[in-house]
Formats: structure tokens, C-alpha cells, sequence
């Protein structure tokens, strides 16, 4: 049986179930996951080949379940810098056509153990995060970041701001860092300040920081100073009305200060 899977009938059936590259993708390609797969090795041996369908391929009862394609790639890769994306986030971020089409292919990615989706807060939708299996696939060896429930509400905003400054500013996400990847460059145990992601636009780098609950002013000063001697702009988002009037305040001894207000970002989400 797993000789078969790598046997020449296999791959000319596995080449007629999937469109060649070049050709653009539909929305049915979207429903279906039909795009041109990552290559497979070269056939050095059966056992090569046939992990490497392991990890690329969800085979049920020997049907071809769904092959793992780039925008796959991709939504592991943004769940992995965030900790964990809502079904929204993913939809507007990997740029899904809808979220029928996004919630189907996430429904895969979990039931080929690549994502796991949990529900952690009531009235918080589904999370979903990165398993090893999945860490594996996007060539990651760190250990999974455990969810803080007292963070859910704080990292959600966080990926419906950096949304927000997408659509704004019409970046990739190749020009974001998350705070987590910052963190990583900075190697272990060096614990310093980060905003929550950083971002590249016209060759200046914006720091933006989502503040929804007050710190001590101390505090509070250290990271904006950080802040304007690490980058071109820091934008604070928030709503809490003492954060905003501190900022103001700040923002006569750091010009680079841009304070926007959360309920901005909601109506343009909406």
C-alpha cells in the first residue's frame, strides 16, 4: 500500500487533480484548494518521497484529501508570528475571496493536523494555532507560545489594527514584524520592550503599539522613548481616554507620536 503511493500511476493521478502554474486561480480553486503544489523532492528513494507526502498531502481511504499549497504556507506562517488568528483575520489577511472559502480551507488545515481550532473565551470566536505538525511544514523548531486568556482580547485587536494599517497603507506582509519575531532576533533571554508589530512604508519603519488598559507612567514613557529612538513613527491606538491625554502630552518631548483612536479602526473593520 505505501509503495503504491509513489508508484508512477500515483503521480499521474496526483498531475491530473492539479492545475499546472501559470494558470490563474478561480474562486472554485479557492473552495477546492487546487493550486500548484510545492515540488516534491527529486525521487532519490520511495521513503523520501513518501514523507514527503506525508507532510504535504492529506490522503483519506486513498483519495487526495487536499495537497498543502502556498496560500496554506502562508496561514501558517501568519498564525505562527501572531500566536493565534481568528477565521477573520486569516480571510482578510491571505486575501481569502470570502469566508466560505476561508473557513473550508481552515476546516482541512485542522483535519490534517496542521492547525488546531479551540475556543478559549466565551464570546470570543475560535482560535486557531499552529501544531507541530504544522511548525514542521514552515520549518519551525520553537515550542508553541502558550495563549494567555488575559491577552486574547489585547492580540485579537492587535491583528485587526495591523488590518487596518493594510488596507491604509497598502503594505505586504513580508514588510510586518510581529512582536514575537522582534522578540526572536533579539536572541534568548534578552526580554526588552517591543511594540505589538513593526512595519515598512516608503523607506521609514512605524512602530505600532495597541494600548487598551493604563500602565504606570514610568512605564509608559520608557517604551515611548524606546519607540523614537528605534523608529521613524510610533502609532498608539486606543480608547481609554488617560492613555490618550498622557500621549498628547508625551508628544510635545517625542514629535514622532501618532495617536489613533480604536473605535477608528472598528468602523473601518466593520
Amino acid at each position: 500500500m505505501l509503495v503504491s503511493l509513489v508508484s508512477s500511476t500515483y503521480f499521474f493521478w496526483i498531475s491530473s487533480k492539479v492545475p499546472r502554474a501559470g494558470k490563474s486561480r478561480t474562486k472554485k480553486d479557492d473552495l477546492m484548494g487546487l493550486r500548484p503544489p510545492n515540488e516534491p523532492p527529486q525521487p532519490k528513494s520511495p521513503t523520501e518521497i513518501l514523507k514527503w507526502y506525508e507532510l504535504n498531502m492529506i490522503i483519506v481511504g486513498g483519495d487526495l484529501i487536499m495537497v498543502i499549497m502556498d496560500r496554506d504556507l502562508e496561514i501558517l506562517k501568519l498564525v505562527y508570528r501572531f500566536k493565534f488568528c481568528l477565521g477573520r483575520h486569516i480571510k482578510d489577511l491571505v486575501n481569502f475571496t470570502g469566508a466560505r472559502a476561508c473557513d473550508r480551507r481552515l476546516k482541512l488545515l485542522v483535519e490534517g493536523g496542521y492547525l488546531a481550532r479551540e475556543k478559549y473565551l466565551y464570546g470570543v470566536p475560535y482560535l486557531y494555532t499552529v501544531t507541530h505538525k504544522g511548525r514542521i511544514l514552515i520549518g519551525s523548531n520553537k515550542r508553541e507560545n502558550k495563549i494567555r486568556l488575559e491577552q486574547i482580547k489585547h492580540d485579537a485587536t492587535v491583528l485587526d489594527v495591523l488590518i487596518y494599517f493594510k488596507e491604509r497603507y497598502g503594505f505586504s506582509l513580508e514588510k510586518v514584524e510581529s512582536e514575537r519575531e522582534l522578540h526572536i532576533k533579539d536572541g534568548f533571554g534578552n526580554r526588552k520592550h517591543h511594540p505589538d508589530f513593526v512595519f515598512r512604508f516608503e523607506g521609514k519603519i512605524y512602530a505600532v503599539e495597541i494600548e487598551l488598559t493604563l500602565k504606570a507612567k514610568i512605564n509608559l514613557e520608557k517604551n515611548i522613548r524606546d519607540n523614537y529612538l528605534n523608529y521613524d513613527k510610533q502609532i498608539w491606538v486606543t480608547d481609554n481616554n488617560k492613555i490618550r491625554e498622557l500621549l498628547i502630552n508625551f508628544s510635545n518631548e517625542y514629535p514622532n507620536i501618532e495617536i489613533i483612536s480604536l473605535g477608528e479602526v472598528v468602523i473601518c473593520r466593520d
